[in-house]
Order: structure tokens, then sequence, then C-alpha cells
């Protein structure tokens, strides 16, 4: 269990969430930054339907919230003690 009492479960589920989150508006962000060169003025121009800049802004929001998620996960993963259970698993 982490420090906030969420469930490893819990906490995992929520951290792939995240990374889910995070790559869909990464993705999103580059598909709107298409660009195409012009050889005038008179071609025709480009223009994003989103705010490319805030979109980014939210990818990045939810990997800082992924890697520090994460790395409680790896904490708890760290410090937590197996106790009866550690012959199990070794005993393969």
């Amino acid at each position: 269990m982490l420090a906030d009492g969420m469930t490893m479960s819990d906490a995992l589920a929520v951290r792939d969430a995240l990374m889910a989150r995070q790559v869909a508006y990464r993705d999103l962000a580059n598909a709107g930054t298409l660009t195409a060169s012009r050889y005038s003025k008179s071609e025709i121009k480009y223009v994003s339907a989103i705010d490319i800049a805030a979109t980014q802004r939210q990818a990045d929001d939810f990997a800082r919230q992924h890697r520090e998620l994460d790395a409680r996960t790896q904490e708890v993963n760290w410090t937590t003690d197996l106790g009866e259970w550690a012959p199990a698993f070794g005993s393969r």
C-alpha cells in the first residue's frame, strides 16, 4: 500500500491510464503540428484546429504524474518485506 492509502493494484492501474493519456495527448499534439511548405502565399495555409502548446503541456503534465506515481510504486516495491512469502518465491 502506498503512503496515501492507495493500493498497489490501484496505483498500477492509474499509472497505466496516465501513460495512455500522455501518449494520446502527445500524438494529438504531433498530429496538430503538421506543416506543409508553401511555394507562394497563394497556396493553402494549414492552420491547427487545436491549441498545440496547451496540448503539449497537458501531455507533459500526464508524463510528470506518471513518473511520480511510478517512483512511489518502486519505492514500495523496494521497501516492502515479503516476510513469510520470500521462501515461496525462491523455491522453483
